[in-house]
């Protein structure tokens, strides 16, 4: 008997070997679900087209995921978290705080599970109060919610750090106020978002978090003096521009050198004293493209860490805003990670992570997996990796400004860059355009109903601050949408390996009458990722 239970013991060493982490095939299965839907809401954003294209992935999920789990959350936080004491954002209006939101495109109330801000699938009446038994329902209120989060929000999306607040941040703060030295503090604590999240958050459940965003993310630092990216006028002198200062000689050269700091600073000790140019201008600095390589161009990153992400969905313990380590919440009460699973739907070209047929080529219908098989679809997280995926769409970005050799993404549609790019597929991207205060895009997708957005929406309307080359208009009428690279949420979903989904916000559209368009393709990889994670 001994003999057994060593090789039993022996056998599981070797299993944990194989599979490179936790055992998973051991851990339990779960028919609970809990998803969060973290959508870009962002002022003068083109993501209301595609709020509207999402309604195909909203009716997938839902009739997939209604037709294996009788238990299921489902809630939604915007990526408008206001501008953490720069007056960029209206905090009355645009700063949703990272809690639930569930309002209709009036901005009225759409009901939810005891007005706590979440939908409760409770087809078999098991809870007390019931939740939602009928599914046309479920998707009816869904869908208002998702209309309803709009294109009026902040223009910094904080993607990351919205679901971080929501579902991670063991004190979230309640306000963000600026001291007598103009320094912000993080005020208070949120019980409104705490008591949110007690009861969306279940300790048993399989966690979902799915990103629906055009951009690529902007969640800033909070506290200090970052506030300032966020500040559009001089704070002592309103009405007139604020502009932040130029990084040093070194920062375009190398951001991670020690030297690389902000003019506004002394040179670091050790550094050559050189003389900087006052404050940037409006050329130089337009506050749509703060968030765009901070570090080489201010010499101040100003954005948070993606390892303070990945830490947030895979370790037990996390970081405080005072530094203090804190059990997660994501995990307390015996969550594994395996049971926490990201679905990113943002700037790539879904050409890059489609499975390809035999020729190579993209193909949504016969594209081969791992096995050989033509199943169709976007490549798992395995077939990402192993297939030097992730060398076309993100390359290194720790290594972007590496002399001689930087490890830029090989698709060069994924650099993030305001000049135009060499070696651009337009048929993917629509081309170049020159505009001081825009990125080249990602890709694009072609509007079912074109729309004269000087009569939609004359005080936003995107067309009219278009240069005459822009691929998304004509005139005033905006025919495509498009989305920027999304490069800090590949970033984490690399990272996150097996618990990532990488999907497009920009679907493949009309390739031929019977393939999968919309965010289907999508939809399919995500629910393909949990199957195993869900009770048979």
């Amino acid at each position: 008997m001994r003999r057994l239970v060593l090789a039993l013991v022996l056998w599981l060493a070797g299993c944990h070997a194989i599979l490179g982490y936790d055992e998973v095939e051991f851990l339990p299965q779960t028919n609970k679900v809990d998803v969060l839907l973290v959508i870009d809401n962002s002022i003068g954003s083109i993501m209301a087209d595609k709020q509207e294209i999402f309604e195909i992935a909203i009716d997938a999920l839902m009739e997939r995921l209604l037709a294996r789990v009788d238990d299921l959350h489902i809630g939604i936080v915007t990526t408008s978290l206001g501008s953490l004491g720069g007056d960029a954002c209206d905090d009355a209006t645009q700063n949703d705080r990272g809690r639930l939101v569930a309002r209709d495109r009036d901005g009225n109330s759409v009901p939810t599970y005891q007005s706590l801000g979440f939908l409760k699938w409770d087809p078999q009446k098991t809870y007390d109060p019931p939740g939602i038994a009928d599914p046309a329902t479920l998707r009816t209120q869904l869908w208002q919610m998702v209309l309803g989060t709009g294109g009026e929000g902040c223009p910094f999306e904080a993607t990351l750090e919205s679901f971080y607040r929501f579902l991670v941040d063991p004190d979230p703060y309640e306000n963000v106020e600026l001291d007598a030295e103009q320094k912000a503090q993080l005020v208070g604590t949120d019980r409104e978002l705490l008591a949110q999240r007690a009861a969306f958050l279940r300790p048993d459940s399989l966690v979902i978090v799915l990103l629906l965003t055009d951009e690529n993310d902007c969640s800033l630092r909070a506290g200090g003096q970052y506030w300032q990216v966020a500040q559009r006028e001089l704070p002592e002198r309103p009405g007139q521009p604020f502009h932040v200062w130029p990084g040093r000689t070194a920062c375009a050269i190398d951001p991670d050198d020690a030297c690389c700091t902000s003019c506004a600073l002394d040179p670091p000790e050790h550094c050559e004293s050189e003389e900087c140019a006052a404050p940037l201008d409006e050329m130089s600095d337009p506050i749509d493209l703060r968030c765009f390589q901070p570090k080489r161009r201010f010499g101040i990153d100003f954005l948070q860490p993606i390892d303070r992400y990945v830490s947030g969905l895979t370790a037990q313990r996390v970081a405080d805003r005072h530094g203090a380590l804190r059990d997660n919440p994501l995990f307390i009460g015996g969550r594994h990670r395996w049971h926490v699973v990201v679905a990113a739907m943002v700037g790539v070209p879904w050409q890059d992570i489609a499975r390809r047929a035999d020729n190579g080529e993209p193909d949504l219908l016969r594209g081969l997996d791992a096995q050989g098989e033509p199943v169709g679809g976007l490549q798992s997280a395995a077939e990402l990796r192993e297939g030097g995926t992730w060398d076309v769409i993100l390359g290194d970005p720790s290594a972007y400004f590496d002399e001689p050799n930087p490890k830029l993404p090989t698709d060069p549609l994924m650099r993030e860059s305001i000049e135009p790019r060499s070696g651009v597929d337009a048929s993917i991207n629509g081309g170049e355009h020159s505009f001081y205060k825009d990125l080249q895009y990602a890709c694009r997708i072609e509007l079912d109903e074109p729309k004269d957005c000087a009569v939609v929406d004359p005080e936003h309307c995107y067309c009219d601050e278009m240069p005459p080359e822009s691929s998304l208009c004509e005139g005033t009428t905006q025919v495509y949408a498009a989305a920027y690279p999304g490069i800090r949420q590949l970033e984490l979903m690399q990272k996150l390996g097996d618990q990532a989904v990488v999907g497009s916000i920009c679907p493949a559209q009309g390739i031929e009458p019977s393939a999968p368009s919309g965010y289907q393709p999508t939809v399919d990889a995500l629910l393909d990722t949990i199957e195993p994670r869900l009770t048979p």
